[in-house]
Formats: C-alpha cells, structure tokens, sequence
C-alpha cells in the first residue's frame, strides 16, 4: 500500500519519505477551523524504520504559540534551525515548523502522549481517505 492523497505535503518531495524518514506530513490546507491534520511519527523500531503514528490538528497559531512558552528554549531553537525568528515563522512551511519542533524536542512536547498510535498501514489507509 502507497501513499495516493495530494492533500498532505512534507519537507521531502515524496510523502512516503516525508513519512517514513523524517516523520511528518502536514494537510497542505487548514480545516474550516483554521487547523491543520498533523501526522506523526510516535516510534522508531529497532532497525529505525518508523513503525507507529498519531494525528494531531492545530492551528499554524497555536503551534507557533508554543515557541513563546516558557519552557520553549527559542534562542538555542533557533541556532539550529539557521535562521531568525520572523524569516522562520514567514517563510518556513507548516511541515517544516513541525518537523523542526519535533526534531528538537519531541513530539511529546509538541502533541502530548501518543495513547493510540497507528500502524504503518493505518496510516497510510489514513491518509488515503481523507478529505479536506
């Protein structure tokens, strides 16, 4: 089973590697309450393939609100990240803001506890169903 949906985006040109390598994809639209369908990698097996998933949906607003926590650590955010704040939140796509937030922290910390992630082929059935 492939990835088939045109309605996601990744910071790879191919969703299957947007996925599976890095662990994000991003509804390329927001909902009718501004909210994006968030799909992420909740677990790495032993050989690193990722084997588990979850879907969140937030709002561009909400997800960068939390940079301005206090426990979000946004100077030493942004030095990996090579850029500034305001060309980060202008001109950095929604997957790749989440793929930056979880790769620093975790996806915990950016969504909460995973109580009941997917399997690969959940997902993908997922993704291929839906609808924006």
């Amino acid at each position: 089973m492939e990835i088939e949906s045109k309605l996601f985006e990744g910071i790879d040109k191919s969703l299957e590697i947007s996925l599976f390598e890095y662990g994000v994809l991003v509804s390329i639209k927001p909902d009718e309450e501004n909210e994006y369908c968030i799909i992420y990698r909740t677990q790495v097996g032993e050989d690193s393939i990722c084997n588990e998933f979850d879907v969140s949906h937030m709002s561009e607003k909400e997800l960068i609100s939390k940079t301005q926590e206090e426990w979000f650590m946004l100077d030493d955010f942004l030095a990996t990240s090579d850029t500034n704040y305001d060309d980060w939140i202008v001109g950095t796509s929604m997957a790749a803001k989440v793929s930056d937030m979880i790769s620093y922290y975790s996806y915990q910390d950016i969504f909460g506890i995973s109580y009941d992630p997917f399997d690969k082929e959940q997902t993908i059935k997922f993704i291929n169903e839906y609808k924006d």
